[in-house]
């Protein structure tokens, strides 16, 4: 999804041409805004959960793999007068569900959190229509987790992490105040210690989902993550 997206901003660059653009010393100032998108985020563990099930006591199973998630966030950013750099603060929430049934009922997993960012955005080049640019940021992620797997055998889990996030993009200004965005990004942020904080029923395919204990598969931690390729689209007010 990233090489898409760097290829549609390469050829916006060869199109307009290079006399139009210069390099970035642009008007500084705070501006707000929100991106919305999808996040290649796979839960192989969660997925190998499902899989068994099927083959299991509790299969078949309705239930679809988890793969890609959903992605709120909004931001507030400050650009530096006359330089490419900006900093920006943006939380955003995280959210991954999928539902179904199995031979002993309602069975179903989800991943959900949110994460805070602080990020230093370049602008290299930029012109009055469109801005280029490229980010960096290190932050904090906290994970929640839920495994349903049927006849009252519930699995809740939370857990906190670091984790790093890097991509490119272009804001589209139709005014001076208000622009369109389109992203791309990589964010590792893994979460591979959980503490189960609520247990009802058997253990059903997890080796462990004692309280207040570390949730295991197979006698080993299970993971989870809410890092990925990201793809999101957004709005910009400046002000």
């Amino acid at each position: 999804m990233i090489s898409v997206i760097q290829r549609a901003i390469l050829l916006i660059l060869f199109v307009v041409g290079p006399q139009v653009w210069a390099a970035s010393g642009g008007q500084g100032g705070w501006s707000l805004g929100m991106f919305l998108g999808l996040v290649n985020s796979s839960q192989d563990q969660m997925n190998e959960i499902i899989k068994r099930s099927n083959t299991g006591g509790n299969g078949p199973v309705s239930t679809s793999q988890l793969s890609s998630a959903y992605e709120a966030a909004p931001f507030l950013q400050y650009r530096f007068s006359g330089t490419m750099y900006a900093i920006q603060f943006r939380p955003s929430y995280f959210y991954q569900k999928e539902d179904g049934s199995g031979s002993n009922g309602s069975y179903g997993m989800s991943v959900t959190g949110f994460t805070v960012f602080p990020m230093l955005r370049l602008y290299p080049l930029e012109n009055d229509l469109m801005k280029f640019y490229m980010q960096f940021g290190l932050g904090y992620g906290r994970v929640n987790g839920e495994i349903n797997q049927g006849s009252g055998n519930n699995v809740k889990f939370a857990s906190g992490s670091f984790g790093t996030l890097f991509g490119m993009g272009a804001e589209f200004c139709f005014t001076p105040d208000h622009c369109l965005n389109l992203e791309g990004d990589y964010r590792y942020l893994s979460f591979e210690r959980n503490i189960v904080t609520n247990s009802t029923g058997a253990a059903g395919e997890l080796s462990n989902n004692t309280k207040g204990q570390e949730v295991e598969m197979d006698n080993s931690d299970l993971s989870v993550r809410m890092g990925g390729l990201m793809f999101l689209a957004g709005y910009t007010m400046k002000f």
